[in-house]
């Protein structure tokens, strides 16, 4: 198997997350992954782009949207390694994904109170604008 490329794939059933991974292969070994199960936790509130540090043989995990609370509290998938000229897998791996659920607070406006005065008020006109933290 040494020098032969190989295409790894990642069977979800959402694919909002881009995953990068590396497999060892050494010379007259069978090639696998480093681990057959991958463990990571995440926060609810990580941002989207955001690079998740991950184990030291899966390169990076990008987070492509917001956490939903559809999202659940775990998900799981396997990724796979294929020979890429026959198409034979090679080695497979899972991940699971733990997410940390932290209480979503209120957003802060920049002032406590807002008036405003007008004569007329006419449907669907915006009134105020105002922003929050």
């Amino acid at each position: 198997m040494e020098g032969q490329s190989i295409a790894i794939t990642v069977e979800t059933t959402t694919s909002q997350q881009m995953f990068i991974v590396n497999v060892n292969i050494a010379r007259n070994s069978n090639p696998s992954f480093s681990a057959d199960i991958y463990n990571v936790t995440l926060r609810n509130d990580i941002a989207p782009g955001a690079v998740v540090p991950f184990e030291t043989e899966i390169t990076m995990l990008y987070i492509s949207r917001r956490l939903r609370p559809a999202d659940g509290a775990f998900q799981s998938f396997y990724i796979g390694a294929l020979d890429k000229n026959n198409l034979i897998r090679l080695a497979i791996a899972r991940i699971d994904v733990s997410f940390e659920q932290l209480p979503v607070s209120a957003p802060k406006f920049n002032n406590v109170h807002y008036f405003r005065q007008v004569d007329e008020l006419r449907p669907h006109v915006t009134v105020l604008r105002v922003t929050a933290k």
